[in-house]
């Protein structure tokens, strides 16, 4: 098989069985991630990876299907095929599950990788796909390369030394060793394989070599006693040599490494132990009433009215800045263009459909305001709502607290469609004329009587010798003030001339603007008035 996806072979032993039973399926969602790795060079100079670890894999929702043995290779086959048409890629990142049940299994984990590609497509997915296995500290990396491969071409091994620069979980393998261009190349080998041997060193030293010979002799199946006798032949350590050796071997490396891995394993069991008894405590070793969980719930979210209240309040001031800036929406151009000449109706009382029209522009300034309040309040009460029900309450389990967080945002899209219904109708109410105050007429009045561009002319007819005067004290306070009154009579004389001399059309069109002025500031004080109102008695309540 050429490899182009992970695949996980999970022994198991199983003492009932008489022979082994092999199951495929491909992985899922639910599948627990292994957890180990090792790399080898294949013989067309791409770098090829297995993995190897001890834990058994949990039972996933996902079937395994039994496969005969000798179909097994070409299932795989099959499913690889698949999973790179589904991905379109060169390299599939979906795992291919084999177990392998039987009596004399080992119980463990090994995971052949992909290889190594140096150029072109799927050189980022190889190398991504290898580093998520071996850079787990419970990783068994089996490194393995042709041996008569120099190191510096073997490029796993510069990807084990990033993750074990140690090598106390690293075994290098060399393949092929009846296979060498170079006598060279053989001595190098040799001299890799029995290195720190007569220092007594362990046959599993870091980065230590072992040599096998898959297919001796060029015979296609594999084949021990050829092996060995060819081992012999280069003068090989007997512990260092062989399929055989390497199967007695692993179980210490790797009883090592689970010794090695155990004081971390404790430490995040007993974190793990710490969290669930604080939960326990919290929740209460006896089971709790219906009634009184959803009290405790009740209780938590009426705690948290206040944080409710001065966020609700947040997005109302911000409601009231935004209607507040509208005012400069009010121009003289715009209100001007809502009237036009009709010289058949009294002239005095012309202009109710332009102001009409100036209102329905204001609310349609006002709509986007007040539906961006009315979704800054929604999501304001729904969040206050999850976040505290996410924590942790005593006696409620979490799917409880879950369950009262979907009835509370199922709620709340209620309230709101009818707060949002309620507003839009203040809202358009807000076109219709409709009020006695007398604040109207006193805008429009000042308006009309001492407009905006009098007070500005009167201000800036104010000369330097006027201030002068001011500062002199009280002596001259008379004849300050009938200097003023003059600049102000004068101001006074020269707007009416100014109005005399427009149309009547025109003059009509600055009364209309004076009026829509008035009205705004009447009605965008009322209408936030109310939307809070509606706030209060509807969302909030």
């Amino acid at each position: 098989i050429c490899t182009k996806a992970a695949i996980v072979v999970e022994c198991r032993r199983d003492p009932s069985l008489s022979a082994n039973k092999y199951e495929v399926k491909v992985a899922c969602a639910d599948d627990a991630d292994c957890g180990a790795a090792s790399a080898r060079q294949s013989p067309s100079n791409s770098t090829r990876s297995t993995c190897a670890g001890s834990s058994p894999r949990s039972e996933n929702v996902s079937k395994y299907k039994e496969c005969p043995a000798l179909q097994l290779a070409q299932r795989i086959s099959e499913i690889q095929n698949q999973a790179l048409v589904d991905c379109g890629k060169k390299i599939s990142d979906k795992e291919i599950l084999v177990r392998v049940t039987g009596p004399k299994q080992m119980d463990i984990i090994v995971i052949d990788l992909p290889g190594i590609i140096n150029q072109g497509d799927g050189v980022k997915e190889t190398r991504a796909l290898i580093e998520k296995y071996i850079s787990k500290d419970e990783t068994l990396i089996l490194l393995v390369s042709e041996a008569k491969q120099d190191d510096e071409l073997v490029t796993a091994l510069g990807m084990a030394q990033k993750y074990d620069l140690s090598g106390v979980r690293t075994k290098r393998i060399l393949t092929k060793f009846d296979n060498f261009d170079t006598n060279e190349a053989k001595r190098r080998a040799v001299a890799l394989v029995n290195m720190d041997h007569d220092q007594n060193a362990s046959t599993s030293a870091p980065m230590s070599a072992h040599a096998l010979i898959c297919r001796p002799n060029g015979k296609k199946e594999f084949d021990p006693v050829a092996e060995r006798a060819s081992l012999e032949r280069l003068g090989l350590v007997r512990e260092r040599s062989g399929v055989e050796s390497l199967k007695d071997m692993l179980p210490s490396i790797y009883a090592t490494l689970i010794r090695t891995n155990l004081p971390k394993l404790r430490a995040s069991i007993e974190a793990h132990r710490e969290a669930a008894q604080a939960e326990l405590l919290k929740m209460g070793s006896e089971p709790v009433d219906g009634q009184v969980m959803i009290k405790t719930c009740q209780e938590a979210l009426l705690s948290r009215m206040t944080a409710v209240d001065e966020e609700l309040s947040k997005h109302i001031l911000q409601f009231q800045e935004m209607i507040h800036g509208t005012e400069t929406m009010l121009t003289p151009e715009w209100a001007h263009a809502k009237l036009r000449a009709n010289v058949f109706e009294c002239s005095i009382f012309q202009g109710k459909e332009a102001l009409l029209a100036c209102m329905a522009d204001v609310i349609g300034w006002w709509r986007p305001i007040m539906e961006k309040l009315i979704d800054d309040a929604r999501k304001a009460l729904v969040r206050n709502a999850g976040d505290t029900l996410k924590d942790s309450l005593h006696g409620v389990p979490k799917h409880l607290r879950d369950t009262m967080v979907r009835q509370w945002c199922a709620r709340c899209a209620k309230v709101f469609t009818s707060f949002a219904a309620q507003c839009s109708e203040t809202l358009e109410r807000e076109v219709d004329f409709g009020t006695v105050n007398h604040y109207l007429m006193s805008k429009f009045a000042v308006d009309r009587v001492f407009p905006d561009e009098a007070v500005n002319a009167f201000i800036e007819s104010i000369t330097a010798d006027d201030w002068l005067l001011c500062q002199k004290g009280f002596r001259i306070i008379a004849e300050i003030c009938a200097n003023m009154k003059k600049k102000l009579l004068d101001q006074r004389v020269l707007y009416e001339k100014n109005f005399e001399s427009m149309t009547l059309h025109e003059q009509q069109q600055e009364r209309l603007f004076a009026a829509a002025k008035a009205l705004w500031a009447v009605e965008h004080k009322t209408f936030i008035d109310i939307i809070l109102k509606d706030m209060r008695s509807g969302p909030r309540r």
